[in-house]
């Protein structure tokens, strides 16, 4: 089976995007021969490498065109324009691969993080596909001829399995027409992949305005319902307000009452108060006039009492009357006078008020 190598395993290589299109030789990881196609029966062989000065005409035997194909490649043979096709229902190590005009497409795949540019070529399948068989199907070279062999990954890679992709220039063996297509759709595809890429962000922003969207609803909801209470609290505080100022304007209008009514009660005692006054001077002039009353009073009965008592020293001996003469009784300057206490009577009853 030739050289083992211990440094890898087939489970450490991916599937490569990477590779440009254009033209290569397919080298062979165990004899470093070329990858090329027999004259006659198109079958894949190997062989030493063609001399491009030469003019044998095979100069450009061992080029490939390698052509992008969705995520997978198309080996076109430049000489003969063949592609390299295979039947994969066949058993492993039993088919021989040849060139024909009907294309396949071949997964390229590379070790992981590593700068060899060995590879290995296998049918396109997804490693889910071939886990039961734990290998995949690849082109590898098998007692001296090139065939679909069972690769198994669990064991450690043979050189006979892997091969070395040498580029040789840009061509990819197709007309302009097809070439423009192609590039205008690795063009649109590289545009998709952007726009892709572009609806993803959107989508992420989308999700975000979304649930910032909910998250506003949701407080305009509470918000919402706060202010109903609120109102609702206000309404309460406006109905409670309005009894209130109803209560105070009815204690208003009371104090109003009150305060006419303490007007006229003040109005009233101030006339009283200056009746009072008016009394009071009154009360004031009466005394005088009493005090002064008094003083003629007293004179006066002092001189009566004198005057008694002169007439009485110096008049005769009265006669005798009859008894049945009247009695002549003369008034007395004091039955004229009027006593202090009682022209003050007067004259509180002229003013209405009582002597007591």
């Amino acid at each position: 089976m030739g050289q083992a190598q211990t440094s890898s395993t087939w489970g450490t290589y991916d599937p490569s995007y990477e590779t440009t299109p254009g033209t290569y030789r397919i080298v062979h990881g165990a004899t470093n021969k070329t990858l090329q196609t027999h004259e006659v029966t198109q079958m894949l062989i190997i062989r030493d490498r063609e001399d491009p000065s030469s003019d044998t005409g095979r100069e450009q035997n061992d080029h490939w065109f390698i052509i992008r194909s969705g995520d997978a490649f198309i080996f076109k043979h430049c000489r003969s324009e063949w592609y390299i096709s295979s039947l994969p229902w066949l058993p492993a190590n039993a088919q021989l691969i040849c060139a024909t005009r009907y294309p396949s497409a071949w997964a390229i795949r590379t070790k992981k993080s590593s700068n060899d540019h060995r590879c290995a070529i296998t049918i396109p399948v997804d490693w889910n596909e071939f886990r039961s068989t734990g290998s995949y199907i690849g082109i590898a070279v098998n007692s001296a001829n090139v065939r679909l062999c069972s690769v198994p990954l669990s064991e450690k890679e043979e050189l006979e399995h892997t091969w070395t992709l040498e580029r040789i220039g840009g061509a990819t063996g197709e007309d302009g027409q097809t070439r423009l297509l192609r590039q205008a759709l690795k063009v649109t595809k590289t545009e998709l992949a952007e726009d892709k890429a572009k609806l993803k962000m959107v989508d992420e922003r989308l999700a975000v305005y979304m649930a910032e969207l909910a998250n506003a609803r949701s407080k305009l909801s509470e918000n919402s319902t706060e202010l109903r209470e609120k109102e609702e609290a206000l309404d309460r505080a406006a109905q409670e307000l309005s009894k209130t100022m109803d209560q105070l304007s009815e204690k208003d209008t009371k104090l109003a009452e009150k305060d006419r009514e303490i007007f006229e009660r003040d109005e009233l005692i101030l006339a009283k108060g200056r009746e009072l006054v008016e009394k009071d001077d009154i009360i004031a002039r009466l005394e005088e006039i009493a005090r002064s009353s008094n003083m003629q009073a007293k004179l006066a009965t002092y001189s009566s009492q004198n005057q008694d008592n002169i007439n009485h020293e110096v008049s005769p001996e009265p006669e005798l009357e009859s008894e049945s003469a009247p009695k002549i009784i003369k008034p007395t300057t004091q039955s004229k006078s009027y006593s202090p206490t009682t022209e003050l009577s007067v004259k509180l009853a002229e003013l209405g008020w009582d002597s007591d």
